[in-house]
Formats: structure tokens, C-alpha cells, sequence
């Protein structure tokens, strides 16, 4: 985390120094050590997907859920990457459009869990019925062999 926040911190500084001479270089330096902080953050992400890869053994999650969490991980973080670049050259609007367009792909790839998530649900509610019934109709029963129905 230090190399990360050094890499930033002299990126804006050196960024800063270039917007009063030179402002045509502001971007590209921003790009570069955007760049060198993605690269050093790289080994954060190998962390996360091995505990991502451990959740699957305590939990059993599918391999397709473990792929839907690495996708949306990977779009959230080149989206935001992009977004920022985008805004630090003045392109506000461009960088909002990418987080909207990331937004609705972290949907589109997460609609299998949203689905299976409803079919538990409706499992579960309909495991509910059957059992309200099944205690109902015993209810019933008890009362025509006591004599009271």
C-alpha cells in the first residue's frame, strides 16, 4: 500500500508542476502512473481471487458463481481505472458513461445469480405452502378424531 500511495502522491505533485508549464504533458504523466499503480495493485488482486477461490471450498459455490464474482471484479476495476483517466483529462461525461455502461454489465453478468436466487425463493416459498397444508389438514384431523369438527 505504500509504494501505491507514494506512486500517487508524486504523480499529482509532478502533475501539478507540469500544469503551469508544460499542461499537453499533464495527462500522460497521469496516465503513466495511473498505470504503475495498476501494475503494483495486481498482486491485491491475486489475493482476492484466491480468497474468492477459497469461499468456493467453505461454501461450495459453483464455478459459475466464482467466474460471475472474478467478471464483475475485473469490470469494476478497468471501469473505474478508465473512468479516472477519463475525468483527469476534463472528459467528465465520458468518464460517467463508462461507470453507467460498467453499472448495467455488472447486471447483465450477474442476472444468473439474481435468477437463481428468485428459483431458491420460490422453492422454498412453495416448500412453505406444502407445509401449511400438510399441518392444516392434520390440524382437521385431530379435531374430527377428538369429536370437535
Amino acid at each position: 500500500m505504500e509504494k501505491i500511495a507514494i506512486a500517487g502522491v508524486l504523480t499529482a505533485i509532478l502533475s501539478v508542476q507540469f500544469q503551469k508549464e508544460k499542461p499537453e504533458y499533464r495527462i500522460y504523466l497521469t496516465l503513466a502512473g495511473t498505470c504503475l499503480i495498476l501494475f503494483l495493485s495486481t498482486g491485491r488482486l491475486e489475493e482476492v481471487v484466491d480468497g474468492i477461490r477459497q469461499m468456493e471450498d467453505y461454501l461450495a459455490l459453483e464455478p459459475e458463481y466464482q467466474r460471475i464474482l472474478l467478471k464483475v471484479l475485473g469490470i469494476t476495476y478497468l471501469a473505474e481505472f478508465a473512468a479516472g483517466i477519463c475525468q483527469d483529462a476534463g472528459c467528465q461525461t465520458l468518464g460517467q458513461q463508462i461507470r453507467i455502461f460498467a453499472r448495467l454489465s455488472i447486471l447483465a453478468v450477474s442476472l444468473p445469480v439474481l435468477l437463481g436466487l428468485l428459483s431458491m425463493l420460490q422453492e422454498l416459498c412453495s416448500a412453505c405452502i406444502l407445509c401449511r397444508v400438510w399441518c392444516f389438514r392434520r390440524w382437521i384431523l385431530e379435531k374430527r378424531r377428538w369429536g370437535r369438527g
